[in-house]
């Protein structure tokens, strides 16, 4: 009787460990996580190069803030740390190539796709509404009268415009959106 239920606990385990890994290489998840830390990573850059920014203009006025460079052991520390996030990068940028090579994710960027053209999104086709540097949008996903965005790394598929005979069975139009 015991070794049965040992035997259910290491399943059970393996069954969560199995869906948590899972969960951690998901293509959106390993791009939100490249950017995440190539985020972190130029945030610690300007403390250790100091920086100015603008708090507001008066009249023509600009008042800014200046950072200066950071020094002494707090310096060393964000080197350090900024040198194991940059293995880290480095390794996730690579689990990424892989997913793109196998087809497991996509690589979509503002030069693929057009206004017009259909994206699927998590099982769904859209119009594109308009192309941005890091999103497309498209009508809103639950029916209002504006656009939500998506960005490139979560969209599943791609139709040109030109290349469209009929609308894909999930098609969904601007104008029915907004109604």
């Amino acid at each position: 009787m015991a070794a049965e239920e040992g035997a259910k606990e290491a399943r059970r385990r393996a069954e969560s460990a199995a869906v948590t890994t899972s969960a951690r290489y998901d293509p959106e998840t390993v791009k939100n996580r490249i950017d995440s830390l190539q985020a972190r990573q130029r945030a610690d850059q300007r403390l250790l190069d100091g920086h100015e920014r603008t708090l507001f203009v008066v009249r023509g006025v600009r008042q800014v803030e200046k950072t200066a460079p950071i020094e002494g052991a707090y310096r060393e520390s964000v080197i350090a740390r900024m040198e194991e996030r940059a293995d880290q990068i480095s390794y996730w940028e690579g689990v990424r190539a892989e997913q793109i090579a196998s087809g497991q994710a996509t690589n979509y960027g503002p030069e693929d796709i057009a206004k017009g053209d259909q994206v699927q999104r998590r099982g769904q086709w859209y119009r594109v509404v308009r192309v941005n540097r890091k999103t497309v949008s498209i009508p809103s996903i639950v029916g209002g009268g504006w656009t939500d965005k998506v960005a490139y790394h979560e969209l599943s598929g791609h139709i040109r415009a030109e290349a469209q005979k009929e609308p894909a069975e999930t098609w969904v139009d601007v104008e029915e959106a907004r109604l």
